[in-house]
């Protein structure tokens, strides 16, 4: 053999050996989806295991689980056998990207429900329990995806025999009474620690008796749903694996875009990766769309969110006291926000229905949602107060309206005689329905309401209400809206079935140009829902928005859901007797949060158009602005998630410049005590006999000596803001001034200016002091005599305030007037 030869065999060869390389290199990459003669699933990707030997699906039978016993699979058509005899054929088909799709293509006709899975995760860090997703340390996964509202996750799989239904299935495994399986959601941990995804399907297609509901009811006969919503038959999945977040979202895109699943859009983009999909939005409770047009666009945001535009929920025809010309007016409104390139949404409570709604008034819709059915066993007049019926049923569990219907009269009862078997202190004719003669033996209808003073409807009144609501969206071209109070659905007990259909025949209508929240997440919903915006601003309002550890935890959950990063609700608030008004500074905290954890919020404004709401816009405007101008670090993002850091932002010229600030609290009492400093040190606040002569002094004590590290000694203007008492306080100020250090003798800085109770005095540097309402609309500003306050690098400094409080009265609330201090920790230049 001549050398070129064997130099060619040698090449050919090393071509070969690399060719094996890559084709054991891709061969790595794809997923492998494996399946035994005895039902047992594994999946690998990425050259290691990512689902471990799992039942491929079990079944359930009069309370009972069964594994698979055999399994032959041929053409892409597996047949399941189990040891109760009965059987389940499933249609496989892959895809191209190497995920598997199952769907249920036939069943016996015992079967109760099929159960997918549980599939067994190993190495699993974290799940995401919304979207179906196992995570790995690396970032990779593997995702359940149900592919229709009937294919429910929440498997609730238990060692305790009872009786089952849709929303909670709950089974014992047989033979072996210690299986449990409590899968929360699509994707959650075994009684064993390890991670197991998980979808169902229940057989809806005969009557089922309800062990206990949302409501409380119990023993309740359900209604069967004819095919194909009731049946097992057309219950499908995909299992995929991902390399990292991105990868699945794609994988997730092209899934929801070919199985018709909800896709919302913004623009031409996946709200799921569209960086507008968490933005601000302004939930206005008043005014006219002129004036809300401005306002959002003079606070830089795309989107308008009517809180309730509806004359009531159920028929949801538009409030003609706010649109006199009904609903062509409202659609006209919509078009100008949206030739301002400004979108609308609005909120409800989803299948909650108003007692003075036409399905309740004048005439009761005979589908408003009842559980009990009985017959009454005497006649009785339309004056009768009591009301003698044949069995007992539910009628002992409280309910908010404690409503019945007989024929077209709905009548509210004060108690239950459960020995008597009657309803007394009856009130005829409520809700504007008609009293009536009623006939021995006519059926007596158990209502069920809400404490929001609401009924509910059946689920095919539920159908008709949300085909109403996706018209409506479709029609005028709505761009957003909540689901909230999303868990009435469930009160059909049909279980997430009821919730997913629901939102199902919405987007149908509706279409994609529609992004959505709601009041609950699962799996389903995490399709037709863009985001969830958890958070309520009506507690802690001293912390300004309140609920701050709930908001900063949901972030969590969002993020291992694949989801935006959403902060909740806020609101501007007016002083009300309760609570304070909404400060400038209070403002800045709650934006800056958007920053901190990359995430949006709602603004709810529930005040009148005034130049302090401008400024307020004008705060939201800059933050917004930053947000998508500035890479911030997560170091500094780490510094600003701290509840207690308070954030300051200005754009000068070409240049952010983003100040932490410490914000302390202390009020300016008559008597001798100790406060604390920034440093958590203790600082001085003094007062003498002059007190009694209405000669009031404080300290602000600055200790420089205790600050760590990353506080720098700069000078800058001393900046404080006194609030006069409470608008329920007596007295005034009056003719204050500021001195050095305690107790100092010279005068460096005064103010003629009186302030009543309630009110505002701002320094924030020069010679000018600024005098603010009890709702921080600016009254006056006043000019000094002397020269600017200026905090220096020293360790140790600090201003003497002096005041007068004058008009206090023997007996009346006293004033007590507050200070809040305000000094820059670090400066951060973008």
């Amino acid at each position: 053999m001549n050398i070129r030869k064997i130099i060619t065999i040698f090449f050919l060869i090393l071509i070969n050996i690399s060719a094996l390389k890559a084709q054991d290199l891709s061969d790595a990459m794809k997923m492998h989806f494996m399946l035994d003669g005895n039902g047992k699933v594994t999946l690998s990707f990425l050259g290691k295991q990512y689902i471990e030997p799992s039942n491929i699906g079990l079944i359930v039978k009069d309370s009972q689980i069964y594994e698979p016993m055999s399994v032959k699979e041929t053409n892409g058509s597996i047949a399941v056998r189990y040891d109760n005899s009965s059987w389940v054929t499933l249609d496989k088909k892959e895809r191209e990207d190497g995920s598997v799709r199952l769907e249920v293509l036939s069943c016996s006709n015992d079967i109760d429900a099929f159960i997918f899975g549980p599939y067994v995760c190993p190495e699993t860090k974290e799940v995401g329990e919304l979207v179906g997703a196992a995570w790995h340390e690396d970032g990779s996964s593997v995702c359940i995806q149900a592919l229709n509202p009937k294919t429910q996750g929440e498997c609730y799989i238990q060692s305790d025999k009872v009786s089952y239904n849709p929303g909670f299935l709950n089974v014992v495994y047989k033979n072996n009474p210690s299986f449990t399986i409590p899968c929360m959601n699509v994707a959650g941990k075994s009684s064993d620690g390890k991670y197991v995804l998980s979808c169902k399907v229940v057989n809806m297609q005969k009557p089922f008796i309800v062990p206990l509901t949302v409501t409380g009811m119990k023993n309740v006969l359900i209604d069967p749903l004819s095919a194909p919503e009731g049946n097992i038959e057309g219950a499908a999945i995909i299992l995929t694996c991902a390399s990292d977040a991105d990868d699945l979202l794609s994988r997730i895109s092209k899934i929801e875009t070919e199985e018709g699943l909800p896709h919302p859009m913004i623009g031409d983009q996946w709200a799921k990766v569209s960086p507008h999909t968490n933005d601000i939005y302004l939930v206005f409770e008043s005014g006219d769309i002129d004036t809300q047009i401005a306002s959002a666009k003079r606070a830089g945001v795309n989107w308008i969110y009517f809180n309730n535009p509806f004359k009531s929920w159920g028929h949801f025809e538009i409030n003609e006291d706010m649109y006199p010309g009904g609903e062509k007016q409202f659609a006209e409104t919509i078009k100008k926000a949206h030739d301002n390139d400004i979108n609308i949404g609005f909120h409800t409570l989803s299948n909650f229905i108003h007692s003075y709604d036409p399905y309740v008034s004048p005439v009761p819709s005979s589908e408003l949602l009842s559980f009990d059915d009985t017959k009454i066993t005497r006649s009785i007049s339309e004056d009768d107060s009591v009301i003698y019926i044949k069995e007992a049923l539910n009628y002992d569990v409280k309910q908010n309206l404690s409503s019945v219907r007989i024929g077209n009269e709905i009548i509210r009862f004060g108690k239950f005689d459960k020995e008597n078997l009657c309803l007394v202190s009856c009130n005829r004719g409520a809700f504007g329905t008609t009293a009536s003669s009623h006939r021995k033996g006519e059926t007596i209808t158990h209502l069920v309401d809400n404490g929001y003073g609401t009924f509910f409807p059946s689920i095919k009144l539920q159908n008709e209400m949300a085909d109403r609501i996706g018209t409506l969206i479709r029609d005028n071209d709505i761009r957003r809206m909540s689901f909230d109070g999303l868990e009435g659905c469930r009160c059909t007990e049909y279980g997430r079935y009821a919730d997913a259909s629901f939102i199902e025949r919405i987007y149908k209508i509706a279409g994609r140009n529609l992004i959505s929240d709601a009041s609950q997440g699962f799996h389903y919903s995490w399709h037709a829902n863009s985001y969830y915006n958890w958070g309520e601003p009506w507690y802690d309002y001293k912390r300004r928005g309140g609920m701050y550890n709930y908001r900063a935890s949901n972030l969590n959950k969002f993020k291992r859901n694949l989801l935006p990063g959403m902060l909740g609700w806020y609101c501007i608030f007016n002083s009300d007797g309760r609570r304070e008004a909404t400060s400038p500074d209070a403002m800045e905290y709650m934006v800056s949060r958007t920053i901190a954890f990359n995430a949006g919020l709602c603004f709810q404004i529930g005040v009148p158009a005034t130049d302090r709401l401008n400024e307020y816009f004008d705060i939201i405007n800059l933050w917004q602005k930053f947000k998508y101008e500035v890479n911030v670090s997560d170091s500094i993002r780490d510094l600003m998630k701290d509840e207690r850091s308070d954030w300051h932002l200005e754009k000068k010229g070409e240049k952010w410049q983003l100040s932490e600030l410490f914000v302390t609290d202390y009020d300016m009492t008559y008597c001798d005590r100790f406060v604390m400093t920034e440093s958590r040190n203790t600082g001085y606040m003094a007062s003498d006999e002059s007190l009694k002569q209405s000669a009031h002094r404080a300290n602000i004590v600055i200790d420089r000596s205790s600050y760590d590290n990353r506080i720098p000694f700069i000078s800058e203007p001393f900046h404080c803001r006194i609030r006069v008492g409470t608008p329920q306080d007596h007295g005034k100020i009056h003719n204050v001034s500021f001195s050095p250090g305690w107790y100092g003798a010279t005068i460096l800085l005064s103010f003629d200016v009186t302030a009543n109770a309630g009110e505002y005095l701002e320094y924030k540097g020069g010679t000018t002091l600024y005098r603010y309402d009890k709702d921080f609309n600016l009254i006056e500003k006043v000019e000094g005599k002397g020269h600017e306050l200026v905090v220096d690098g020293s360790t140790l400094c600090g201003f003497t305030i002096n005041y007068d409080i004058v008009d206090e009265l023997p007996g009346q609330q006293p004033l007590v007037p507050m200070l809040k201090y305000f000094r820059t920790k670090q400066v951060f230049i973008f």
